[in-house]
């Protein structure tokens, strides 16, 4: 057989990967499949495994991957060549069925000990598995699926928006509002393996039923992680004030647990668990002692980080610049290092759960409809409200400006409000290498801009024209001091 230079072999799998489908259906196109191309040489499979072998995903027993990348010095090679491993571990739930035989009050006691403890228990085979890629591995993103959704019984549907708003994430379990969800603590993960090669750890979806304190406790065995990702799911309902509260405090706990060596940070929650339970109500109130914390610890968080994205998530202006009350010292805060900050589809509320919407005069609604559980907010969008609250944006784009004075090395800052049947509310900066910036300002809710967000800003003699136009380009920025 006549061989091929590896440069040509590279670009013919290139073609290959990269070549349009032909739209045989609404589905999504398979992968395609490189396996056949490793039987035509052995030059072929040297330039073919790597290509195989770069993103893996382990759904069940991890004794075949081991199998495949132990033994001979080509299946050993096999670990080099992952850059993501996806894993998903195997959970056995015959043993929970047959000790609680269709008892609910016995399922909601046993299943969280058997389930952590073979997720524990699967967690020591990964992490000793991968200590044995030190000597072949630089350079990994470990990503968890764990998303069983498993719940205690079926879900009581009678319940009131007033009796949800008194119960705690484990009421809500055991009533089948939420799923399991995993917890490590710890003692749990203090004797795992520390793996330096892990750069990067993710959630594979949005799916994933890994409570916040298991996600950030195990960040203490990858002491060079630079990136990470994290995502709640199932959510408690909206109505359910207290368990919402005990999850965003969970989170408040965590963050400081993000190693040093972490600049992008990306959270997300479910796109409906800040929103009020309906337009009528307001949405879960987190403040404590007056104070956003939440806001405040992801603050604390982004003066070490090069990029933050938050998506769904209920923040407020204390996220951008400290408020009165927090009695800080006058010194300002400072982002010497953050280049990115996105928060994409913040709920329209206040830290105290008030709609930053009021009504629209003239909004034909049905009251009654207001008052009842189970609004879609995709269906119904926000019913009669229509009219944002101006100073209350006002007071968050002063704040975000004040921060971006204080980011020298910003190039974008996005923020997003939720819309109704799309999202329109947004303010935008944007800076290339050069300096030159550009700042908008869009709205769907007739926001009217204060003059304090043009004094913040800085904008000097293009002041006026940003009044008029909402959209400026600047050859510079700051124009000059605030």
């Amino acid at each position: 057989m006549v061989t091929l230079p590896i440069e040509i072999i590279s670009r013919i799998l290139f073609f290959v990967l990269n070549s349009p489908q032909k739209k045989r259906s609404k589905q999504k196109p398979s992968p395609v499949k490189l396996a056949p191309y490793t039987t035509i040489s052995r030059q072929w499979q040297a330039a073919v495994e790597p290509l195989i072998w770069r993103h893996m995903g382990v759904y069940q027993s991890l004794g075949k991957l081991q199998e495949f990348t132990t033994g001979r010095s080509d299946r050993r090679a096999r670990v080099a060549y992952i850059r993501k491993l996806i894993w998903s571990p195997d959970i056995d739930w015959s043993d929970v069925g047959d000790r609680t035989e269709g008892d609910d009050t016995l399922k909601a006691t046993v299943l969280p000990v058997s389930y952590n403890r073979q997720i524990c228990s699967q967690l020591r085979i990964l992490f000793d598995m991968l200590d044995g890629w030190k000597d072949r591995q630089s350079n990994l993103e470990l990503s968890l699926s764990v998303s069983d959704e498993e719940y205690a019984c079926e879900t009581d549907m009678d319940t009131t928006l007033e009796e949800m708003a008194s119960f705690t994430t484990n009421d809500l379990w055991r009533r089948a509002w939420i799923p399991h969800f995993f917890q490590v603590t710890e003692d749990n993960v203090k004797d795992l393996p520390i793996l330096p090669f892990v750069t990067s750890f993710t959630m594979d979806d949005d799916r994933n039923t890994l409570s916040p304190s298991a996600f950030f406790h195990m960040l203490s065995r990858f002491p060079r992680v630079s990136h990470i990702s994290a995502a709640e799911s199932g959510d408690p309902p909206s109505a359910a004030i207290l368990g919402l509260r005990e999850r965003r405090q969970d989170v408040i706990k965590c963050l400081p647990l993000v190693p040093d060596t972490v600049n992008t940070f990306k959270y997300q929650v479910g796109y409906v668990r800040e929103l009020a339970p309906t337009p009528a109500y307001s949405a879960a109130n987190y403040l404590y002692n007056g104070l956003d914390q939440f806001s405040i610890a992801l603050r604390t968080l982004s003066m070490r980080l090069r990029e933050l994205r938050l998506e769904y998530v209920r923040v407020s202006s204390s996220l951008f610049w400290p408020s009165q009350d927090e009695g800080t010292s006058q010194t300002a805060p400072c982002w010497p290092n953050l280049e990115v900050l996105e928060v994409l589809e913040v709920p329209p509320n206040t830290p105290d759960g008030t709609w930053m919407i009021r009504e629209e005069p003239g909004k034909i609604w049905n009251d009654g409809e207001l008052h009842l559980p189970g609004w879609e907010y995709e269906t119904y969008y926000f019913g009669p409200l229509g009219i944002i609250n101006s100073h209350e944006v006002d007071k968050l784009y002063i704040a975000i400006a004040k921060a971006a004075h204080q980011m020298p090395r910003l190039r974008r800052l996005y923020h997003l409000f939720r819309g109704e049947y799309e999202s329109s509310e947004w303010l935008e900066f944007e800076r290339d290498d050069t300096g030159s910036a550009r700042l908008s300002i869009n709205s769907q809710f007739e926001y009217e801009i204060g003059e304090g967000v043009i004094a913040a800003w800085g904008l000097g003699e293009m002041a006026d024209e940003f009044k008029k136009r909402h959209h400026i380009t600047m050859e510079r920025w700051p124009v000059h001091d605030v």
